[in-house]
């Protein structure tokens, strides 16, 4: 049988200071609950796909490659479908980030607040999940609304299942909280706009999330809907870099020799 959702939302210890799982722990929960597929949500990076691709290629699951990026205030996840999604997300995390008025701390800088234009020609190849239905004219076809309850309204948009995922059990609560007090410079117990300090973000069964969600099981069924389209391999092979031609015409190779040259005096 198939099991009745694939996690969607999970962070990895590359989420700056917001995660106690690595790759290799995260490939080991989705083992342990027999699941085909993982999906890895770092929150503005994809620094953890090489990893995340080889340790599930070994055990035998599909990665599905994603992150999170900020629309404003507005959290977004963005999985990758196919090598022109894969393609357009990178590009779109290297794009310039921007600092809210009310968000210019160094705790908030991992969150990557992006302005809603950046999203313009990127976003062919990418399923995307959140809660504005507003973004949804910019993924047709591909746009999910993200619940946390079975009854939440998804405006007649699909809706889907996305608990957030930061530690594997919840025992690991504390060591989650203390990587939250570093990430924000505070104390273990002290409060702060980016530190969640109720609710629950282990790693869920799949089986605790069909009795949660037993009213309206097409809300699970919609996690297996999208991993099953994100498609997408991670190419190994050697380092690709982008072809550069210096400004002076010479070859690329003596261009940086001059420059190691010229620093050595």
């Amino acid at each position: 049988m198939k099991p009745p959702c694939i996690p969607l939302n999970v962070r990895s210890c590359y989420s700056f200071l917001d995660s106690t799982l690595s790759p290799e722990a995260i490939v080991r929960l989705a083992v342990r609950y027999e699941l085909p597929a993982i999906a890895v949500t770092d929150t503005g990076s994809l620094h953890g796909a090489p990893e995340l691709a080889r340790l599930a290629q070994e055990a035998g699951i599909r990665p599905v490659f994603g992150a999170e990026v900020f629309i404003g205030a507005q959290p977004l996840l963005l999985y990758v479908e196919n090598a022109r999604g894969w393609e357009n997300l990178c590009r779109l995390l290297s794009r310039k980030a921007v600092v809210l008025e009310d968000e210019g701390t160094v705790a908030a800088l991992h969150r990557r607040p992006l302005r809603r234009e950046a999203l313009q020609g990127l976003t062919d190849g990418l399923i995307a999940v959140s809660t504005d239905v507003s973004l949804a004219p910019l993924f047709p076809g591909r746009f999910y609304c993200a619940v946390t309850s079975a009854r939440d309204d998804t405006r007649g948009l699909p809706g889907v299942v996305c608990p957030r995922v930061h530690y594997a059990v919840p025992e690991d609560r504390l060591k989650w909280d203390i990587l939250q007090s570093i990430r924000t410079g505070t104390l273990l117990r002290q409060t702060h706009p980016e530190k969640k300090t109720g609710g629950s973000y282990h790693f869920r069964s799949p089986a605790e999330l069909a009795r949660r969600f037993q009213e309206n099981p097409r809300l699970l069924a919609h996690t297996r809907e999208i991993a099953d389209r994100c498609t997408f391999a991670f190419p190994f092979g050697p380092p690709q870099f982008p072809e550069w031609q210096p400004p002076d015409g010479s070859t690329p190779h003596e261009f940086l020799r001059g420059l190691v040259m010229e620093g050595l005096q």
